[in-house]
């Protein structure tokens, strides 16, 4: 457990934010409960990510990762230590870039039924100006999107080798202003979707139909991009 927690915060200083706080006993979840208070609900708040063996209902959880961004603080908890009322909050936004694996985990082990996310992975599928038949991986995400990741971070805090957790902040501005309100509320329902899909009984998470996106969203995709070019035309 020291080592997972050591090298992320070795991580998270290497990073925009000031200050990295590990979270591994229950005297020290104030903590973390203060730097939700008050927090702004035009935008994303909070960016989660968890580490394990084997991620998914037959592995084990053993950091849980939540960076505050308006505080400028990034947590490190010792999952042990409940937080599952924020994560079930509908009214808490939450970043995640692919939900799906980390909330088999957290049901699966914990019981906790996350709601308030919104699915990164989605959101960029969804942003794309080409058709695309696949969802893209965060470092391919990363790398693509590169430009506009130095624009809002700097060129000095632009260093994938220390971690790709940090970026999920710049990704979700480049992805979401892209989007129309209905788009938004389509990619968090098909976030949601999903959440319920790897809580079911006997749900496979590993093979090919994990890189293919939701027929939903996909089909939404073809329409928005055929009519656009009727309009071209």
């Amino acid at each position: 457990m020291v080592v997972f927690v050591l090298r992320h915060v070795q991580i998270a200083e290497m990073s925009s934010f000031s200050a990295c706080n590990p979270i591994n006993t229950p005297e020290r979840i104030s903590d973390l409960a203060d730097s939700f208070y008050n927090l702004p609900r035009e935008v994303p708040a909070l960016d989660i990510d968890l580490e394990g063996e084997n991620l998914g209902r037959e592995g084990t959880i053993f950091i849980l990762q939540i960076s505050v961004s308006p505080r400028k603080h990034t947590f490190v908890i010792d999952i042990r230590v409940t937080l599952q009322s924020v994560l079930e909050a509908s009214e808490m936004t939450k970043v995640f870039f692919d939900v799906r694996s980390n909330s088999d985990a957290l049901f699966a082990h914990f019981g906790i039924k996350l709601d308030g996310v919104r699915h990164l992975q989605l959101l960029e599928f969804a942003s794309r100006e080409a058709r695309k038949s696949f969802l893209g991986g965060l470092a391919k995400c990363i790398d693509r999107d590169r430009l506009h990741i130095i624009k809002d971070a700097g060129h000095k805090l632009f260093d994938p080798p220390s971690g790709d957790f940090q970026y999920l902040p710049q990704l979700w501005l480049v992805y979401d202003q892209k989007h129309t309100p209905q788009w938004r509320l389509q990619v968090g329902r098909e976030s949601q979707a999903r959440i319920q899909l790897f809580q079911s009984t006997g749900f496979n998470g590993q093979g090919r139909h994990m890189a293919l996106p939701p027929a939903g969203l996909a089909s939404q995709f073809h329409i928005r991009r055929t009519t656009f070019r009727l309009r071209e035309n």
